[in-house]
């Protein structure tokens, strides 16, 4: 059930990220509406069935929010941040891959997601610290650092400014 559990908060970050601020609360809905059709099952058949419906359902969500939310410049440049966050992806890299100037893409990148370049990167880099802390066993500067944070203390202010508390004890809740 556990395995079940990382899957649902996985994809449901995916889904947050990617939508708007007014969303959040339907989403949430959803995915405690998801959380408690997979606790009330009985088999592994129905869990099975259930897990495929709401999956596919979400995913289809998701894929929608993408292919309507942006424009294909975008579409692709939120397509190579997704790949390459943990690197030190740079505004400046990004504008390069989709041909546009470092000004322009970072006006466009707002204007079309709602979010900054950087906060959207930091969004990406939390979620994923938030994956490493509950499944790894590697320490807060090893994640910092896997992340392409060069200090900790940078890592940790930014992630207890997105999720309200301390790398250390985002660890210990899931330890």
């Amino acid at each position: 059930m556990m395995f079940t559990r990382n899957l649902i908060d996985r994809l449901f970050d995916l889904y947050f990220s990617l939508a708007d601020k007014e969303s959040y609360t339907k989403i949430a809905e959803r995915k405690h509406e998801f959380i408690y059709l997979t606790n009330t099952v009985n088999s592994f058949d129905q869990l099975a069935f259930v897990v495929n419906t709401q999956m596919a359902q979400v995913l289809g969500d998701i894929s929608q929010i993408v292919s309507h939310t942006y424009s294909k410049l975008i579409s692709e440049a939120i397509q190579f941040i997704n790949e390459c966050y943990s690197n030190g992806v740079s505004l400046q890299t990004v504008a390069k891959k989709v041909g546009l100037t470092t000004t322009y893409f970072s006006s466009l990148f707002k204007k079309e997601t709602g979010q900054t370049f950087s906060d959207y990167v930091t969004n990406k880099r939390i979620a994923y610290a938030k994956e490493l802390l509950k499944e790894s066993k590697q320490n807060v500067t090893e994640i910092a650092m896997t992340l392409g944070y060069d200090d900790v203390r940078n890592f940790s202010k930014y992630f207890k400014k997105y999720v309200s508390i301390s790398p250390m004890e985002y660890k210990k809740i899931y330890k």
